[in-house]
């Protein structure tokens, strides 16, 4: 039943299915234990991919959150009034979603071990990562989409981070089902 859907209701995203749905695609199997395992493989355990949450339409404050795995949690990074979609986004059909998840990759966890080889393992992680939102997002009855069509400088500059070490790679369109 795996499926993009580019269409969402208008209905605001519950905290309880955005903190089911960040733990169950990309959260650590066990909170209690530090070297837990997570949903997904990560090439020598380097973990690159981190995770930042736009929240437009949940009960979260309109901002950008990022995900802490180990413990489960977001930190409100700042709040803004409104997202330009025509500045980031290539695809206007997403402006219902609830939320965007952002992957970026900080290349140095992996090159310390990989060196350059390091870029295929942190995009095989994204891919990962990716089928994990798609496939528990349709168990939760959520809707999401994979976005390629962004302005990664615009997003690295939104989010305040450098574009060199670490830099937007993947987007994801969330919300509840029209």
């Amino acid at each position: 039943k795996r499926t993009s859907c580019r269409e969402f209701s208008q209905k605001t995203l519950s905290l309880n299915h955005l903190s089911s749905f960040l733990y169950f695609s990309m959260g650590q199997k066990s909170l209690s234990n530090p070297y837990a395992g997570r949903f997904y493989p990560s090439a020598g355990k380097r973990y690159p991919i981190e995770i930042y949450v736009i929240s437009l339409t949940t009960e979260l404050e309109k901002g950008i959150y990022h995900y802490y795995f180990k413990h489960h949690s977001l930190e409100k990074l700042h709040t803004f009034k409104d997202f330009s979609f025509s500045k980031h986004l290539i695809h206007r059909s997403f402006k219902n979603a609830s939320c965007f998840l952002v992957m970026t990759a900080i290349f140095r966890r992996s090159a310390i071990k990989y060196n350059l080889r390091c870029y295929p393992f942190i995009m095989m992680e994204a891919g990962h990562i990716g089928q994990n939102i798609y496939l528990v997002s349709t168990a939760l009855n959520l809707a999401s989409c994979a976005i390629g069509g962004f302005n990664h400088y615009k997003i690295d500059e939104f989010l305040d981070i450098d574009g060199v070490k670490e830099t937007s790679i993947y987007i994801f369109a969330l919300g509840n089902r029209k």
